[in-house]
C-alpha cells in the first residue's frame, strides 16, 4: 500500500497552510545531502522539519536513531554500534556530534529550491526498519528497539480505533519532542495519519501554549507531560478552551489530574506505553484507575509481563513492569521488577512509594532513590533515599504525611528536599541524573546507609 502522507494532509502553522509543494522540495534538500548507508539523528524544533527528515530519510532508506539523550558517553556508545551517524538538527548548536557529523537546516534554508521537483512518495516496504529508538536509561544503559513501517502504521491505526481523537477536535499540538516514541505516535505520525493538522511549533511553557492555542482555528488537543502540567497549574496564564490533554512518558497523581479537568473543563487522558512495544493502554484517570488495552493489545503476567500485538514479534515482548489482569482487556500496573525492594523482610515498589509521596499535598514532585552501594556494603543492607520538590521546606512535615501511608522500614533516609529532579525533555528521571544529584548532596565517600 502507498502511504502518501503529506499530499493528503496539510500541516498547520499559526493558521498558515504549508503546501505540499514546499515541503517537497525540503525533503529533496534533505534527501540528497544525507550520505548513504548512515543513521539519521533527527533533532528539530520545527516538527514540520523533523516530518521532512524522517520523510526524506524513509525514501532513502535510512533508519533515523531516537535517542533519550545527546550526552558525550551516548554518542560514544553511538558511534560504536553504528558505522556512520549524521545528526540532522535546526539547531545552532550540535552538542557533541562532530562537525562533519551534522546538517544543519533552518526554516528558510530550502526558499531557493525549485518547488517544481518531481514528487517523492513514501512507498517502503513493510518490513523497512523506520527508526532505531532508545530507551530512556530510567533502569540503566539505554538500548535500542527496532520499528518497521507496517508496525508504525498499525499502531497509529490501532490508537485511533480506541481514542477517536479527530472526532473530537481536527487540531492537535504538542509539547513533547518527536525525537521520543510518545511524542511521535501521539504527536505527530499518528495525528497525520488520523486526518488531523498539528502545528510545527512544539511550546513548552505555559504562555507559548496559549499563543499557539489562540492562533489555532478551532479547540485542539495538547499532548503533554505530567512535568507540563503541574507548570500550566502553577501558571497565571490561562488557556483558551481546549478539546483536552494526553498525557503519558511519567506517573500521573489523580490530584494533579482532578485538577487539571477542573481548571481547564475539559477531559484528561493518561496513556500507558513503552519503547519496546509503542502504545499499550490509555484511561481516564478521574473516571477510574484500571486501564484499558488497545484493541489489538494482549498481555500475560507470569514471572514477566508480555505484550502481544500483530505489529509486534510474534512471541510478544517481554518488559520489566509488573501489573495486576483484572480480565482479557483491563489491568492495574503495579510497578517495576527492577523496582521491587526488600527491607526487613518486606517488600514494596518504588512505582507505588513515588504514587503516595507524590499524593501528599504541597509536594510537587518526588522520587524514591536506592542510593549506590559503599564497597563495605552488604549486598542486603538496603535504604531509601528520596527527593522532594515541594513548597513547604521543612522534611519532617513531609516524612511525617508518609509514615502515616507507608509502612516505616520503607521511609526516606534522608529525605532531601530539592528545587527540581533532574527530568528530561520527556520527564523521564534517568539513573545516571539521579546518581548525579544524589552526589552533588552527599560526598561519594559516604553516601548514606
Amino acid at each position: 500500500m502507498r502511504y502518501n502522507l503529506l499530499k493528503r494532509q496539510k500541516i498547520w502553522r499559526e493558521l498558515t497552510w504549508t503546501l505540499f509543494e514546499r515541503r517537497q522540495a525540503d525533503m529533496h534538500w534533505i534527501a540528497n545531502r544525507l550520505p548513504d548507508e548512515c543513521c539519521v539523528v533527527p533533532v528539530f524544533q520545527d516538527q514540520c522539519l523533523f516530518f521532512s527528515c524522517l520523510f526524506a530519510a524513509v525514501t532513502k532508506g535510512t533508519p533515523c536513531l531516537f535517542l533519550s539523550d545527546h550526552s558525550l558517553e551516548s554518542i560514544k556508545r553511538l558511534r560504536s554500534d553504528f558505522c556512520c551517524i549524521h545528526l540532522v538538527t535546526d539547531r545552532d548548536s550540535h552538542g557533541t556530534f562532530k562537525s562533519d557529523e551534522v546538517l544543519r537546516i533552518a526554516s528558510t534554508t530550502v526558499d531557493s529550491v525549485c518547488n517544481s521537483v518531481e514528487k517523492l512518495v513514501m512507498d517502503p516496504a513493510g518490513d523497512q526498519i523506520v527508526l532505531k529508538v532508545f530507551s530512556s536509561g530510567s533502569t540503566g544503559i539505554p538500548r535500542f528497539y527496532s520499528k518497521t513501517w507496517t508496525a508504525l502504521i498499525e499502531e497509529a491505526r490501532m490508537i485511533d480505533r480506541s481514542l477517536k481523537l479527530g472526532d473530537h477536535a481536527r487540531h492537535l499540538i504538542s509539547t513533547v519532542p518527536p525525537n521520543h516514541m510518545y511524542g511521535f505516535s501521539y504527536g505527530l505520525f499518528g495525528p497525520l495519519h488520523w486526518g488531523m493538522s498539528i502545528d510545527a511549533e512544539r511550546p513548552v511553557f505555559p504562555l507559548d501554549l496559549r499563543r499557539v492555542l489562540l492562533a489555532a482555528p478551532d479547540s485542539a488537543w495538547v499532548v503533554t507531560t505530567p512535568t507540563h502540567l503541574r507548570a500550566y497549574m502553577e501558571s497565571a496564564v490561562e488557556l483558551p478552551k481546549l478539546a483536552g490533554f494526553i498525557c503519558s512518558t511519567a506517573p500521573l497523581p489523580l490530584e494533579l489530574a482532578r485538577s487539571v479537568e477542573e481548571r481547564f473543563g475539559c477531559a484528561l487522558i493518561e496513556t500507558y506505553g513503552s519503547t519496546e512495544t509503542g502504545a499499550i493502554a490509555w484511561r481516564h484517570p478521574t473516571q477510574g484507575q484500571k486501564w484499558t488495552c488497545y484493541d489489538a493489545i494482549s498481555i500475560s503476567m507470569d514471572e514477566q509481563m508480555r505484550v502481544y500485538a500483530p505489529h509486534l514479534p510474534l512471541e510478544g515482548q517481554s518488559l520489566d513492569d509488573r501489573v495486576r489482569l483484572l480480565d482479557k482487556s483491563h489491568f492495574e500496573i503495579i510497578g517495576r521488577s527492577s523496582d521491587l525492594v526488600k527491607i526487613a523482610g518486606k517488600r514494596a515498589s518504588l512505582f507505588e512509594l513515588n504514587a503516595k509521596l507524590c499524593d501528599i499535598p504541597d509536594v510537587k514532585d518526588g522520587t524514591f532513590f536506592i542510593p549506590p552501594k559503599k564497597a563495605d556494603q552488604p549486598q542486603d543492607n538496603i535504604r531509601l533515599g528520596a527527593f522532594v520538590v515541594s513548597d513547604e521546606q521543612d522534611p519532617q512535615i513531609i516524612l511525617d504525611e508518609l509514615r502515616n501511608r507507608i509502612d516505616q522500614v520503607f521511609l526516606p533516609r534522608p529525605l532531601v528536599m530539592v528545587s527540581e529532579l533532574p527530568r528530561d525533555a520527556n520527564s523521564k528521571l534517568p539513573r545516571a541524573a539521579l546518581e548525579k544529584l544524589w552526589y552533588a548532596h552527599f560526598d561519594k565517600g559516604r553516601a548514606l546507609i
